[in-house]
């Protein structure tokens, strides 16, 4: 397996090289689909396809990564961020809301109160303003479950939860 994983580095390192990237990447994806890094190979493909315009086959790109990654993992966060960000650049802000509310699923677990800030931004785009303010006031509410079972609220300087208060502020004064 080290070695499979060794030889799929020098591939990748080989296909960022390439004038043919396109080809080397899934060539990649098609041959080391069973190795999770290969999920490298998908995000630079996808990389390579916005570059060249390519915004839909991209998505396609991601949405196939999606259906066969195991949950919860950070290739998994990954796709779900860069699709996100696919539909944010093309400015689908209520399309982006659904399809992050339906992958929540598949973000690993520390990044979940950036998940959820980052869902409230996009609530805010798609001038969703009250179901942001919503979110922004769970996301400082929540509480998790820490691994030995105790319920601890959300640390109150974690970066997702001061802005969030800062954006919460910005509505009231209705800024945003």
């Amino acid at each position: 397996k080290a070695h499979q994983i060794e030889q799929f580095n020098t591939r990748l390192f080989e296909a960022e090289k390439s004038l043919k990237k396109v080809e080397s990447y899934e060539q990649l994806l098609q041959e080391y689909k069973n190795i999770p890094a290969s999920q490298l190979a998908r995000l630079e493909l996808v990389e390579t396809l916005v570059e060249h315009n390519q915004a839909e086959e991209a998505a396609t790109v991601l949405d196939e990564g999606l259906k066969h990654s195991s949950q919860n993992n950070i290739f998994s966060t990954l796709l779900v961020l860069k699709r996100l960000d696919l539909l944010k650049a093309q400015n689908k802000y209520l399309e982006a809301v659904d399809f992050a509310t339906n992958h929540r699923n598949q973000i690993i677990k520390t990044y979940l109160p950036q998940y959820k800030l980052l869902q409230a931004n996009l609530l805010l785009l798609a001038d969703k303003k009250d179901e942001a303010r919503t979110l922004y006031q769970q996301l400082i509410a929540e509480t998790e479950v820490t691994d030995d079972g105790q319920k601890q609220k959300a640390s109150p300087d974690s970066s997702a939860v001061r802005v969030a208060k800062e954006q919460l502020m910005l509505l009231d004064l209705g800024v945003l």
